[in-house]
């Protein structure tokens, strides 16, 4: 719960998800999801950056 919350069945963030793998022994599925995680995270900085700089020109 204290990473990302979730909700038995319903609910699962992909942090909850990498500590769930982790937990039953399954690293490279852990590294894979951080892994993941870790683009998800760049590319949306990545498309802010852009649209930052895309808006101090007009």
């Amino acid at each position: 719960m204290m990473i990302g919350g979730n909700i038995k069945y319903h609910t699962r963030t992909i942090t909850t998800a990498i500590s769930l793998e982790t937990s039953k022994g399954m690293f490279s599925m852990g590294i894979a999801l951080g892994i993941v995680l870790m683009l998800i995270a760049f590319l949306v900085n990545l498309a802010l950056f852009q649209l930052r700089k895309n808006a101090k020109q007009f």
